[in-house]
């Protein structure tokens, strides 16, 4: 066998390796008060110029489903997003160092969670991926 053969037979690899890497469910939750938790991924700009603003993006699932809640709120200070019919969302929040950050996602018949503090730094962007618990509370009609 050829150098060109076994390279070719090996290339795939590290791709799966690094697949593998970057699934949330090998990341490890960061705890909350609820059976629910998120994980982040941080991008550093290699740029030494910031923008003004740190792009924000991620997904909202269930934990005990492993299924994207649509239509979930995500909130930072008085904004507020709704996720899309995938449970993705993204929103542009303005880089102020005055201001603490922290996002809290939550969905009809699922527990809220909120994110300790989170400090910008030199980031470009940011990754929250939420896994929403179900709510105890019992849910009545109104009719």
């Amino acid at each position: 066998m050829n150098r060109s053969k076994i390279f070719k037979a090996l290339l795939p690899l590290p791709l799966t390796l690094i697949t593998l890497g970057c699934n949330p469910e090998k990341q490890t939750l960061f705890p909350t008060d609820n059976e629910g938790g998120y994980t982040i991924d941080k991008y550093e700009s290699s740029d030494q110029s910031l923008s003004d603003s740190v792009l924000i993006f991620g997904k909202i699932e269930s934990i005990q489903k492993k299924e994207p809640l649509p239509a979930s709120f995500i909130k930072w200070a008085c904004t507020t997003e709704i996720s899309d019919n995938i449970g993705n969302y993204r929103m542009m929040v303005m880089r102020n160092l005055d201001v603490e950050f922290r996002l809290s996602a939550r969905s009809m018949l699922y527990q809220e969670i909120r994110t300790k503090s989170i400090d910008f730094g030199n980031l470009d962007s940011l990754q929250i991926d939420f896994y929403l618990d179900l709510s105890n509370e019992v849910f009545s009609s109104c009719n």
